[in-house]
């Protein structure tokens, strides 16, 4: 007892703010009780001094906190809780008493009684007007648990407690409280009985409808609007017996309100409706319908109209609740007055009318099915009789909309509710076909017509597999006229849906008729329509074909198109010559197209999640690699195959295939491809063999081998870095193996196409691999350094390359976070502060962009099966920053200073923009500085950071942006001079940057600037490239506009 004292003493003498270990320590070996803990803590809790009683009751409420429940026993909880209930007579300690009570009445040895204690000295001595936000939020905190674990004590009170929690409610602002006190008032609405309260639980509740609270900027809390929206609408749709209160008032808000606040006054409504139920809803049934009408028909805000439907959708649900009511009364009622709005399907109102009418199938299908009865004839008949044509695209759009609805119910799964037995929508069927045939046939009602049939093909079981032949046929008509760009997209969009559910269709119709016309020979230089007509195809196939039975029909297509223009003596008879000069470089194009084709399909179904790529490994990997390893060695013929570009498109293909392969198959090409390259051995790798007469042998690796076999790394690079870490590869010696890339790279690579694939191997094998490379980097990474990088004597050409290496080596080990990275990092920065050696230091800062190299389309993703380590970035950044700020600063006043901006802005990229904002004192005048680097891709970089960094929602980056204002826009208007040095990309991004810069700037600091920007802008707009052009559009109406 002696050392509780003690310790009780040294705490209230000393004012320390955490619970004393050593007092814990005493209850957990049972040393003293919590009643001793009382006893130790009686002078201090009952002293005359307020803040001698408030540490006193924190300490035990902080003690009871940390305190395993198990120490707490059935009578210290009674104790305690009679103990605390009574410390909230004394105003000076109710937050510490509250504070404890929440801990007990969390025990599981809490019971009612103490439930019902603790619930009657909350009412009785505590005066919610009088606390201040922080004790007030106890209050609920403590009456929210109570409700979460004791709710029987709790309903056990009666009236009395309904009643007094409305006056503990009553008159809260604060948005924390708020959301306790709405999630309590809930729980109440639903569980208790409240009719002698109801009126009082309304106006405490409602009073604070609708929700006009809008967060403070940097809100810690993270309350917002919608949370209180949501948790305020849960409680006033929690009962029926609000509804003689609150539809009056909801309806009178609903005129009254708008924008924001007109939506959530829909949103309350629409849940309210079904609470309230049936009665209420007929009684009022004639104003909601008015009010209703006014935001369906009147609107020109599709978001207000969508809320209206869904509000009215909740309306007809509660006034016809089954599904088999027979429609009448108001609905009828309403049916009848959009059949009347359609009548005249060109006016505003039409539309809306027909979303009305389609907004029955979400109710149920009785009422969907009446509406669809009596507006179909009616359109159709319109449709047929009307003189006026520009009628019938309004109608057909009509027409559209209500097949929506159906489609809505009868062709999504979700639904459950199939076509059969429901005749009325069977019996239209001809008539609509007929309809819409009629409208595509026609120039003006295509796109309306193509609508409609896309919904009729969806409504499953609604056409029979002829009948959607047909009408796949009607589509297909619109994706080969050259005339047809404006309704292609649409179209095919349409026959994707079908593919999905009718794949047979398509497969059978619309791909026949596109190869068909997809040509074997490529188009002749002269042949214009030619080349347009492929593409055309091939944008087609690249949509239609990701559906597995698509694919395989497209795969089988495209390859057998591909081999023959690499071998056109192999195929039948070609009207073009295979070996006339003119027509290689045609046939060349027309491959890459097939590639780029096939590529971008399988980028679309991985995106998709299909799991049939792996099946095609035989067909496009082993064929790629057959082609192109034949095309190396053959006499003659494969010149096309030869070609470094045709080469990339291919690797990027096989990259992307090699991705969804499984760790045996992965495991099965890695041998084959080793044994290919590094044993000579091509056969293992090409799934058929060939009888061609061989120039030579495939030997990619020596240093002899002919230019366009060495180009043969291209395609086992990139198929190699997506390999997993775990497939059993046929390497003994791994660094001896990571050595030869590395050479190879140096010594062999005679293209930087062929170096930088293989510096792609070698990064990727040492983050894969790096455990079991200890040699490499024991032995062989300290030569290379010292041999290669910083050896004075080496040629230009051959350090710099060797500097990429090294910059490839220590991203390979950065991305997973590796010390070894740091330290070979370190040692690179170095470079930069090389001044005897400039144009070393120039290319070392240069090389740096490799480690901010995009990690979307990059080498290092997750789609290679790269290892990366979370927060790589930040580590990376808080490494190289302040070594380039010291660079800088140290070489002050040297040209030696251009350096370290140009390191900058290599590595600028991969910095999280958050730490940017966090060092922005530090980046922003390097930033500046760089604005004026000669190479206009690192300007580029530095743009962009800028321009993220002033739409950064972070008042310190805005006020930095502001106060250097001038210098930006100075700096940029530099940016856009083709006289300093720029690309497509380095203007785009000025430009995307000064356009940004008026919603930032206040016009005051930047009036001055106005004409001499407009006057550069002018000039931007006669850019030769497109992009360009437009962002100047863009950027001059933004300048144009501002003003003070």
């Amino acid at each position: 007892m002696e050392d509780t004292e003690r310790v009780v003493r040294t705490y209230i003498s000393t004012g320390a703010s955490q619970v004393p270990v050593e007092l814990l320590q005493l209850l957990d070996d049972s040393s003293v009780s919590l009643l001793g803990v009382v006893k130790a803590l009686g002078e201090y809790l009952t002293s005359p001094n307020e803040e001698l009683r408030v540490r006193a009751l924190g300490l035990l409420s902080g003690t009871l906190s940390k305190l395993s429940p198990a120490k707490i026993n059935r009578q210290s909880t009674r104790v305690l809780s009679s103990f605390y209930c009574d410390k909230l007579e004394d105003l000076y300690v109710i937050s510490p008493a509250l504070q404890g009570l929440c801990v007990l009445s969390s025990l599981p040895t809490f019971g009612s009684g103490e439930t019902v204690q603790v619930c009657e000295a909350i009412f009785a001595h505590i005066k919610m007007k009088s606390l201040m936000q922080a004790v007030r939020f106890l209050v609920f905190k403590a009456i929210d648990i109570l409700m979460a674990k004791h709710r029987d004590a709790l309903k056990k009170m009666g009236s009395p407690f309904v009643a007094k929690y409305c006056q503990i409610a009553d008159g809260e602002k604060d948005p924390r409280n708020l959301l306790l006190a709405f999630s309590i008032a809930r729980v109440i609405l639903v569980e208790f009985e409240i009719e002698p309260h109801a009126e009082e639980l309304f106006d405490v509740t409602f009073c604070y409808f609708p929700i006009t609270y809008k967060p403070p900027p940097n809100d810690p809390y993270g309350i917002s609007s919608d949370d209180l929206r949501n948790s305020l609408r849960s409680c006033l749709c929690g009962t029926p017996l609000f509804a003689k209160h609150a539809m009056p008032l909801l309806l009178d808000k609903l005129t009254a309100s708008g924008g924001d606040m007109k939506k959530d006054v829909l949103r309350t409504l629409a849940s309210c409706l079904v609470t309230f139920g049936q009665g209420n809803a007929v009684g009022q049934a004639n104003e909601i319908w008015e009010a209703l009408k006014v935001e369906i028909l009147f609107t020109s805000d599709i978001e207000m109209e969508t809320e209206a439907l869904l509000t009215l959708e909740a309306f007809f649900r509660t006034v016809y609740p089954s599904s088999d009511d027979r429609p009448s009364g108001i609905v009828a009622f309403i049916v009848e007055q959009c059949l009347q709005l359609i009548s005249e399907p060109e006016k505003s109102k039409a539309q809306p009318a027909t979303r009305i009418l389609a907004s029955c199938f979400h109710v149920s299908s009785t009422l969907g099915v009446y509406a669809y009865s009596q507006a179909v004839p009616q359109l159709l008949s319109q449709f047929y009789k009307t003189e006026d044509l520009s009628q019938r695209g309004p109608i057909l759009e009509a027409l559209t909309r209500l097949l929506y609805g159906a489609r809505e119910l009868y062709g999504s799964p979700d639904s459950g509710r199939t076509l059969d037995g429901d005749q009325v929508l069977r019996s239209f069927k001809d008539e609509l076909v007929g309809c819409f045939t009629a409208g595509i046939g026609t120039s003006l009602f295509k796109r309306p017509a193509l609508e409609g049939f896309m919904q009729i093909v969806q409504i499953e079981g609604y056409l029979d597999e002829e009948e959607t032949g047909f009408v796949v046929q009607k589509i297909n008509d619109l994706i080969l006229a050259k005339e047809a760009e404006d309704i292609r997209g649409p179209a095919l969009i349409g026959l994707t849906a079908i593919s999905k559910s009718t794949p047979k269709a398509v497969s059978n119709i619309t791909l026949p008729l596109l190869f068909n016309n997809l040509t074997n020979t490529a188009p002749p230089f002269e042949d214009d329509e030619g080349r347009d007509q492929y593409r055309r195809i091939l944008s087609c196939l690249v949509v239609l074909c990701v559906e597995p039975a698509l694919f395989s029909i497209l795969v089988d297509q495209l390859m057998d198109r591909f081999e023959r223009l690499c071998f056109p003596s192999q195929g039948p008879t070609l009207e073009d010559d295979p070996m006339d000069k003119s027509m290689i470089e045609c046939r060349g194009v027309y491959a890459f197209a097939l590639l780029n084709c096939l590529w971008k399909v399988i980028k679309s179904k991985v995106a998709e999640g299909h799991t049939d790529i792996p099946d095609y490994q035989e067909k496009i990997l082993y064929s790629l690699f057959r082609i192109f390893i034949v095309a190396s060695v053959v006499e003659q013929e494969g010149e096309i195959a030869r070609n470094t570009k045709l080469i990339v498109a291919a690797a990027q293909l096989e990259e992307l295939l090699v991705q969804t392969l499984n760790i045996d198959q992965q495991s099965e090409f890695a041998k084959k491809a080793y044994a290919a390259f590094f044993e000579e051995d091509p056969a293992a790798l090409m799934n058929r063999p060939v009888d061609f007469p061989l120039l030579t042998k495939f030997s990619p690796m020596k240093p002899d081998a002919p230019e366009f076999q060495k180009n043969m790394v291209i395609l086992l690079s990139s198929a190699a870095i997506a390999l997993r870490p775990q497939c059993a590869l046929p390497i003994h010696d791994f660094s001896n193996f990571v050595s030869s890339v590395l050479v190879w790279s140096l010594n062999t690579a005679s293209s930087q196409a062929q170096s930088k694939s293989m510096f792609h191997l070698f990064g990727q094998s040492i983050n894969k691999f790096c455990d079991q490379l200890g040699p490499f980097f024991k032995d062989a990474v300290p030569e290379f350094w010292e041999t290669e990088v910083v050896n004075v004597s080496a040629p230009v050409s051959r350090r710099n390359r060797s500097i990429r290496g090294w910059v490839w080596l220590c991203r390979s080990l950065l991305v997973r976070s590796h010390e070894l990275g740091f330290k070979y990092l370190d040692q690179f920065l170095r470079l930069l502060m090389d001044e005897t050696n400039e144009s070393l230091a120039w290319e070392a800062a240069r090389a740096l962009a490799i480690i901010a190299e995009g990690d979307g389309e990059g080498v290092f993703t997750k789609r290679n099966h790269t290892i990366i380590r979370l927060l790589h970035k930040q580590k990376i950044f808080n490494f190289v920053l302040p070594k380039l700020v010291q660079g800088y600063t140290d070489s002050k006043g040297s040209s030696h200073q251009r350096v370290f901006l140009v390191a900058l802005a290599s590595i600028i990229r991969i910095i999280p923009r958050s730490l940017c904002v966090a060092e922005l004192f530090t980046l922003f005048p390097l930033l500046l500085q760089s604005l004026d680097l000669p190479d206009p891709e690192l300007k580029a970089n530095v743009m962009e950071t800028i321009l993220e960094l002033a739409q950064v929602e972070d008042q310190v980056a805005q006020d930095a942006v502001e106060k250097q204002a001038g210098k930006i826009v100075e700096g940029l208007l530099r940016a856009l001079d083709k006289s300093r040095g720029s690309n497509e990309r380095s203007r785009s991004v000025a430009l995307m940057t000064l356009a940004a810069i008026p919603d930032i700037v206040r016009y005051d600091i930047l009036h001055s600037f106005k004409p001499n920007v407009l006057r550069v802008l002018g000039t931007a707009l006669d850019d030769k490239r497109r992009n360009v052009r437009k962002e100047a559009v863009d950027c001059r109406a933004r300048w144009f506009l501002y003003h003070g």
